[in-house]
């Protein structure tokens, strides 16, 4: 999904309920949780995501050419 929008902001609410589906009150922790498990196998394969978390707006996916 981010690649639609790369380099603009996401909200995780947003993504919240493109991963999950809609809910009165998403539990935008989930999406911490699963962002936290990719990076970390990522880590593990020594590739680094191009994805950046903006405090209080949601994530970014930074393309190559930015």
């Amino acid at each position: 999904m981010l690649h639609r929008y790369s380099n603009e902001v996401c909200s995780k609410e947003m993504l919240h309920d493109l991963l999950f589906g809609y809910a009165e009150a998403p539990d935008t922790h989930r999406i911490d949780v699963v962002l936290n498990r990719v990076r970390n196998k990522a880590r593990q394969l020594g590739v680094r995501l191009p994805v950046r978390s903006i405090f209080g707006k949601g994530l970014v996916l930074v393309s190559s050419a930015a």
